[in-house]
């Protein structure tokens, strides 16, 4: 099986989302989302939009379930810690492309 992964920033969206659509392309999809607590609050996100963002990706949760494509939340401290986390759920999942919005 030829996973892809899919990592949602800061576009929620599934529809025309261009990263999702060519991963699912490719075959079966699994999806992340990094959760940078730390990182937010540096740049003045407040509760109510943590409360936002968590928000946000229940519905997307949501919608992915829909479509058979779990998606895993990794914490990270700050946005530089992504590409490693990215590369650690990869190997978990034996998953050779990543797809994301820039």
């Amino acid at each position: 099986m030829n996973l892809q992964l899919v990592w949602f920033r800061s576009d929620l969206r599934i529809h025309d989302n261009a990263a999702l659509a060519a991963a699912a392309a490719k075959g079966p999809v699994v999806a992340v989302f990094l959760r940078s607590i730390e990182q937010w609050r540096d740049h003045g996100h407040g509760a109510n939009k943590l409360d936002f963002w968590a928000r946000g990706v229940s519905a997307l949760k949501a919608s992915l379930n829909g479509l058979n494509i779990p998606l895993l939340h990794r914490d990270i401290g700050r946005f530089d810690d992504a590409p490693k986390a990215l590369l650690e759920v990869a190997r978990e999942h034996g998953i050779k492309q990543l797809h994301f919005n820039y």
